[in-house]
């Protein structure tokens, strides 16, 4: 009997340390998962999608618009040609558009514009949200580009006026 007492007890303590071994490595995984869960929850998902710039001002950049002079040019001719345009008679009109070949690039929200240009480009001057007279003038231009000339006015009245299209001439 005292042999059935001993080997009893010998088992329950061999069961209770088997229990008690797999208890802590159930233990130690649930807080390593416990940690790697916290861990992913700090992360910002939205920080995988926006880019270093969106990052930085919480707001998708539209980069036709921001940075007109990174508009794919052709090799063609040159490829630097610019023109800029100056609103003459308001310091800042956001809702009047640049539009080069029908698609917006830039508004005048600063006043001036800078854009690059290819040749055949039409540039048009969106004003029909505005139910004033709006007074454009190209204040400057690339020396190669001999369409449109420095110093043309262009009056805009709840309308959309187009511009010659562009022309580079090589030998400048």
């Amino acid at each position: 009997m005292k042999y059935n007492i001993r080997k009893k007890t010998l088992l329950k303590t061999i069961f209770i340390e088997e229990v008690e071994k797999y208890l802590i490595r159930a233990i130690v995984v649930g807080v390593i998962l416990i940690v790697l869960v916290q861990t992913f929850f700090l992360q910002d998902p939205m920080q995988l999608y926006m880019s270093f710039s969106e990052k930085l001002n919480q707001e998708v950049t539209d980069f036709d618009r921001q940075y007109p002079e990174a508009r794919a040019t052709s090799g063609q001719v040159a490829a630097f040609s610019t023109v800029t345009i100056r609103l003459e008679n308001f310091s800042s009109l956001q809702k009047a558009k640049l539009l080069i070949n029908d698609s917006v690039v830039a508004d005048f929200r600063d006043k001036q514009v800078t854009v690059r240009v290819n040749p055949h480009d039409v540039l048009s001057i969106d004003g029909s949200y505005y139910t004033h007279r709006l007074v454009f003038k190209i204040v400057s231009a690339s020396k190669n580009v001999a369409q449109p000339k420095t110093g043309r006015m262009v009056e805009v009245y709840k309308n959309q006026v187009s511009l010659d299209p562009v022309d580079v001439s090589e030998s400048h």
